[in-house]
């Protein structure tokens, strides 16, 4: 279970630039998404009352679709791949590094 661990930690750092930046656009287009759906939803079918809910709940969708991004990362490289995952997080951080220099 350690070595599990310490395999998604390695694929989570290493990725982090890439899954920040697909988590924030996960996390808009499904805000983006709701608050359109629902939106339209009120619009036809609701009461002007209704209309203040759907920006707060847009964006609690939204950094919870984010939020979604690291923990599916986190579970594919501990439980699903931990070898994978370790050979991608080591594989990124030397990209990493090299272009440092």
């Amino acid at each position: 279970m350690f070595w599990e661990t310490v395999a998604a930690v390695i694929l989570i750092v290493g990725t982090l630039p890439l899954w920040l930046l697909v988590a924030l656009a996960w996390g808009f287009l499904s805000g983006a998404w709701f608050f359109l759906v629902a939106g339209l939803s009120i619009v036809t079918e609701g009461t002007i009352s209704e209309i203040w809910g759907v920006p707060v709940v847009a964006v609690v969708e939204a950094f919870s679709s984010a939020w979604s991004v690291p923990v599916e990362i986190w579970a594919w490289g501990k439980f699903e791949h931990p070898w994978w995952a370790a050979i991608i997080g080591l594989f990124c951080i030397g990209a990493a590094n090299s272009n440092d220099r």
